[in-house]
Parts: structure tokens; C-alpha cells; sequence
């Protein structure tokens, strides 16, 4: 990736302020080797036995410095790049956010949320560093290097050139060193994305752990990704401190010769102190600064590998895009349902089909039970409704129209979905209800939790009550009635429930499936096991066929003679 790359998101003001930053640092690195000269002639002064020209080059030298000060106190503004960062920065969370959340379900079943999490925490924080502070400090000494280098070229280019010719090592051992720790940085963003994946796995679904006494083999599972994060992690600390050692090896042989070059050179009368001491001090401060770069230099390329992540995942479209506004969007919804020798299997498992030349049909008003033992592809059919899946052959037809050519948006808009596992959010049950239809008002959030049987639970602070983190303060029923009181409150034309009762006691089952059943005069079941149709008619029929349905009932004991 570019450095250009790195600055995608800057504004206008944030270029502006990255250019100040950049013009500041570059003033600052470069006066510091200027003050070596002064510092060259106050020797010469110092070393000179005329009283009068010592007190002509002392004045002389107190009037070189006063500039100096100011100019360094006025470049002191590259901390512009901290305010220009800090805005990137929350350009790019906002964005790789938007990105995650508008990705289709598809890329949720190809990748953990753990290491997205980690997108959005660690590699962020490395871009962070990288267009901030770190890229001013960077770029400050960088201009103090070869600003020192072009003075000593000007004041002694022989001394210069000894010791130039040990110290341009540096340069060859930093671009290799970086090659490699950016190499070595990849890998372990990766392991330590993994382990995040881990983390957050456990500790959304604690509970489970805990009740089945799963905290050792969890630890060790979470260990062995810290493992393989902790060799990256050793291997790329191992580089860095191999790139120190070889920077001041090769500094403190350039030092070495330089004295003794210097003093060889004073003896012979082609430079006097000061001119020696000149390029001697402004080549270790040079060095010095090179040194001081490699780290910032690091965390630019740390940037760069994180960046890398994030822009790809910022830059890859959805399988299934949420609002094209050439879509179908139709003032009324009917309702009518036609599923069409659909044939469908899950990205991640291509090679298994879960449904088969599967076709049924929906009028309005219309209630259709799907009936199949565990993986017959009930919940696929649902999914398939939402459109989080396209569709491997056939066609699905809502009023007529394929369900790809209405606006997804929109579609969902019309669509009431309660699923087996209620997910409720760390909000009020009011804020919760509401994610069903935000523009509700207070009475209508009221039918809808009376019509689901969710009235009741209310407790002291009504509808303003914390649930906790995904529903914890409430049990697996009272979840349940929220999740259907927020597909109610919408008044859905389609009304999709995923087993929406299993988790309710009888008594309110009983009431909430006589609210969903008001509408309807009859219901028909279709009967599906291993993704295909076996039978389809009315309970009584069904039963007597005596066929795959009658087995489901009498194993479930739900059939009294």
C-alpha cells in the first residue's frame, strides 16, 4: 500500500493541516543541525588567542542564536497532525462500521467477528499512529538527517564521506529490518485477530461456559491463539531489537573512525577544530535522528499493513447490495409468497443442498407451518424470504415479482421476522420494541406487547427497564414475547416465525399463537425432510397419511388421542 493510500479519507482541512504539520516538522529537523555551526564557531572562538576577534565572534555568535530560538519555538505546530489524524480516524471507524454492518450474511458465515472486532480496535488505532504524531516525528527526522548531511558535505565533505561510508549501512540495514517486521506485524495481527475471535465467542455466550464447567478447556483454547499471536510477536520484537544492535554497532564504528580521521586531518591542516567538531557532532545527531526515525518509520509501516485490512474490508461490495434505488419499491405490499423449484446451499458448505426443487405457495392471509425434523431446511426458507442468500437455481415470487428485483430495504421493511433465538440489545425494552418500528407511539407499543403476552413482565421502571447484556435479566420465555411484540409493532404484511413460540411456557404459547392465528381461517403444513417436500395438507390429514408428519408428532408427544 502507498503512503498516499494511508491519507484516502483526509479532507480538505485535514490536507491542510497535514501540509502544516509537514512544513513544521521539516523546519524543526532541519534548524537542529544549524546549531551545530553556531556551535562550531563558538569553538574556533573559544580556541583563538586574539581578545579582540573573541569578543567581536562572541556578539556575533549570541546574534546567530537568537533567530534559532525563535524559528524553533515558531515551527512547534506539527501537533496539527494529532488534530488531522484524530479526524481520519473517525472518518474511518464510522465507514469500516457501515461497511460491516451493510455486509451480507454471507460474509459473516466466511469470517469470525472477532477479528472484525479487532478491525475496529487495534488496527485502527495502529492507522492512528501512523497518520498522527508518529508520521510528524517521523518526518522531523528525516529532515534533521539530511539536513545534517548536506552541512557536512558543505563544511568538510572528506570527514564527511569517512564517516558516511560506515554510516550508510544504516540506511541499507533499516529498509531490510522494516521489510521484515512488516512481514512479521502482518502475521501477528492475524493471530492476534484470532484470539479476539476466541474472546469474544467466550464471553458473548459466558453462561454456557460456565455451566458446563468449560473455563479450562475455553483458557486453553484462547491459550493456544496467544501461543501462536506470542512467536509472531517474539519473532517481530526479535527484529527489532536485531535492527537496534545493528544501528549502533555501525554508529559507534562511524564515531570511532571519524575521530580518528578528524584528528589526522587537524594535523595536517586541512581543517581546524571547529570545522572538525562541525561534521563530527552533526553526523551523530545525524545518525542519532536516523535512529530515532526507524521506530516512528515502524509504526508508518505498522499503519500501512493494518490499513491494508481495513481499506479491503472498507472496499469489498456485499454480495447483496441493501439500497439500489432502481429496485422495485411498490406502494402496497400483498403478500402473496411463490417459491419455485428453489434450489439453494450455503456459500460456506456449496457442496451440501439444502433445499431441492422446493415449491409452495402463499395466498394473503394465508398461514403455512413448515414441519421437518432438525436440518429439513425450515430456517433456510425463512432466511431465503429475508433475502440474506440469493438463490443457487429457481425462483421466489413475492406479488408476482422475483424477490431479487425488489429493493431490499424496502422489502425488509414489510417483513415481520421472530427467530428461534430471540436476540434482544443492551437497551430498554422501549428501545428494543422500537427497533421493530423507531416512529411507534406509546400506544401502539402497548397492543403490540399485550397482543404477545409481554405486558406482563413489565417491571417497576415499565418500558425504560435495562435488560442487560442480550436480555440477561430476563428469561428465555419473557425474551421471546419482546422479540414478537417487536415484529407486531411493524404490522408486517409477512410475518415469518422461526419457531417464535418454543421458548414460551403453554399458557402464554397458548395466547400469543391465538393473536398470530387471529387472521387466519385455516392452516396448511408442509412437511419437509432433507430439504425436499414429502407431504402437504391440513393437521387431520396429514395425520391420517399416517406418513413422516404423523412420526414427527407422535415423537414429539404432541398428538393426545
Amino acid at each position: 500500500m502507498s503512503l498516499r493510500s494511508l491519507f484516502r479519507y483526509a479532507t480538505w482541512f485535514d490536507l491542510i493541516l497535514i501540509l502544516i504539520s509537514i512544513i513544521a516538522a521539516t523546519a524543526n529537523g532541519a534548524s537542529f543541525p544549524l546549531l551545530m555551526l553556531v556551535f562550531g564557531n563558538a569553538i574556533n572562538t573559544f580556541t583563538d588567542r586574539s581578545f579582540d576577534l573573541c569578543s567581536w565572534n562572541l556578539t556575533n555568535i549570541s546574534l546567530q542564536y537568537c533567530p534559532s530560538g525563535v524559528q524553533l519555538t515558531s515551527t512547534n505546530f506539527y501537533i496539527s497532525s494529532s488534530i488531522a489524524a484524530e479526524r481520519q480516524t473517525r472518518i474511518i471507524r464510522q465507514k469500516l462500521f457501515r461497511s460491516i454492518v451493510n455486509k451480507g450474511i454471507i460474509y459473516f458465515d466466511m469470517n469470525k467477528t472477532g477479528q472484525l472486532s479487532t478491525r475496529l480496535t487495534d488496527d485502527i488505532n495502529k492507522i492512528h499512529d501512523g497518520i498522527g504524531d508518529k508520521f510528524a516525528l517521523a518526518t522531523r527526522y528525516i529532515a534533521s538527517v539530511i539536513s545534517g548531511f548536506a552541512l557536512c558535505f558543505y563544511i568538510g565533505w572528506k570527514l564527511t564521506l569517512v564517516i558516511l561510508s560506515v554510516a550508510s549501512l544504516i540506511f541499507i540495514s533499516t529498509i531490510v529490518m522494516s521489510k521484515l517486521i512488516t512481514s512479521l506485524t502482518l502475521m501477528e495481527l492475524k493471530a492476534y485477530g484470532k484470539a479476539g475471535a476466541v474472546a469474544e465467542e467466550v464471553l458473548s455466550s459466558v453462561r454456557i461456559v460456565l455451566s458446563y464447567n468449560g473455563q479450562e478447556r475455553e483458557k486453553k483454547r484462547y491459550k493456544q491463539y496467544l501461543n501462536e499471536a506470542k512467536e509472531r510477536g517474539i519473532r517481530k520484537s526479535a527484529a527489532n531489537g536485531l535492527s537496534t544492535g545493528v544501528y549502533w554497532l555501525i554508529a559507534y564504528c562511524s564515531y570511532a573512525l571519524g575521530f580518528w580521521y578528524g584528528s589526522k586531518l587537524i594535523q595536517h591542516g586541512d581543517y581546524d577544530i571547529g570545522k572538525v567538531m562541525i561534521v563530527f557532532i552533526t553526523m551523530v545527531v545525524s545518525v542519532f535522528d536516523l535512529g530515532q526515525a526507524s521506530p516512528h518509520l515502524q509504526a508508518l509501516a505498522q499503519a500501512r499493513s493494518a490499513a491494508s485490512f481495513v481499506w479491503t474490508i472498507i472496499d469489498e461490495p456485499s454480495t447483496i447490495d441493501n439500497n439500489l434505488d432502481e429496485e422495485i419499491k411498490k406502494n402496497d405490499l400483498i403478500g402473496n409468497i411463490k417459491f419455485s423449484n428453489v434450489t439453494f446451499s450455503y456459500p460456506s458448505r456449496s457442496d451440501i443442498e439444502i433445499l431441492k426443487n422446493i415449491s409452495f405457495n402463499v395466498k394473503q392471509g394465508e398461514t403455512i407451518a413448515l414441519v421437518g425434523s432438525s436440518g429439513s431446511g425450515k430456517s433456510t426458507c425463512i432466511q431465503l424470504l429475508q433475502r440474506f442468500y440469493d438463490l443457487n437455481s429457481g425462483s421466489i415470487l413475492i406479488d408476482d415479482n422475483e424477490i431479487n428485483k425488489y429493493n431490499l430495504k424496502w422489502l425488509r421493511q414489510n417483513l415481520g421476522v421472530v427467530s428461534q433465538e430471540p436476540i434482544l440489545f443492551q437497551i430498554t425494552i422501549r428501545e428494543n420494541i422500537l427497533l421493530g418500528f423507531d416512529k411507534a407511539t406509546d400506544e401502539e407499543i402497548y397492543q403490540a406487547t399485550k397482543t404477545a403476552n409481554a405486558h406482563k413482565i413489565i417491571f417497576y421502571n415499565q418500558y425504560n427497564t435495562l435488560i442487560g447484556e442480550r436480555g440477561a435479566t430476563l428469561s428465555g420465555g419473557q425474551k421471546q414475547r419482546i422479540a414478537i411484540a417487536r415484529a407486531l409493532i411493524r404490522d408486517p404484511k409477512i410475518l415469518l416465525l422461526d419457531e417464535a413460540t418454543s421458548a414460551l411456557e403453554y399458557e402464554s404459547e397458548t395466547i400469543v399463537q391465538d393473536a398470530l392465528d387471529r387472521a387466519s381461517q385455516g392452516q396448511t403444513t408442509i412437511v419437509m425432510q432433507k430439504g425436499e417436500i414429502i407431504e402437504e395438507g391440513n393437521h387431520e390429514l396429514l395425520m391420517n397419511n399416517q406418513s413422516v408428519y404423523y412420526n414427527l408428532i407422535q415423537k414429539q408427544n404432541l398428538y393426545n388421542t
